[in-house]
C-alpha cells in the first residue's frame, strides 16, 4: 500500500513538473497572437491551461482510484484514470459550451421580447368592438 503512493506521488509529480516544458512551448506555438488584418484571435495559454485543467482532473480520479484498488499497479490505475479524465474534460468542454450557446440565446430572446413589449405597449384594446359599437363622428352610439 505504502509502495502504490510513494509511486502515485511521483507519478503526479512527474506529470506537474511537465506542465513547465509545456507553458513553454505554448508561448512558442500561440505567444505571436492572431495573424491577419481582419480578424486576431488570441489562443495564448490555450496549450497550457488545457493541460493544468486534465491534470488537475487526473490527480483527483486517479487519487480516487488509489484509495479504492490499492491491491492494482500505480500504472495501470494512472493509465485508467488519464483516459478517464480526458473524457471527463471534453464531456466538461462541451457541457460549458452548451450552458454558454444557452445563456446567449436566453439574452437574445429576452432582447427579442422587451422590445416587442416596448413596440406594443401603446395598443391597448379596453373594449370590444362586438359589445360596444364605434361612434359616429358626430359622437353618438350606433346599433346594428
Amino acid at each position: 500500500m505504502k509502495s502504490t503512493w510513494r509511486t502515485h506521488g511521483i507519478i503526479c509529480l512527474f506529470l506537474g513538473l511537465l506542465a513547465f516544458p509545456l507553458y513553454f512551448l505554448d508561448l512558442t506555438f500561440t505567444g505571436k497572437g492572431g495573424g491577419g488584418n481582419w480578424i486576431t484571435l488570441d489562443f495564448r495559454g490555450l496549450i497550457f491551461w488545457t493541460y493544468i485543467t486534465l491534470l488537475a482532473i487526473h490527480v483527483v480520479v486517479s487519487s480516487i482510484a488509489v484509495c479504492a484498488f490499492p491491491k492494482v499497479g500505480a500504472l495501470r490505475i494512472h493509465l485508467g484514470s488519464m483516459v478517464l479524465s480526458l473524457i471527463l474534460l471534453v464531456a466538461g468542454f462541451i457541457a460549458y459550451g452548451k450552458l454558454l450557446r444557452y445563456r446567449t440565446v436566453s439574452s437574445q430572446q429576452r432582447t427579442l421580447m422587451e422590445s416587442r413589449k416596448r413596440n406594443y405597449a401603446p395598443v391597448v384594446c379596453t373594449s370590444r368592438t362586438h359589445d360596444n359599437p364605434p361612434a359616429n363622428p358626430d359622437g353618438r352610439r350606433t346599433t346594428p
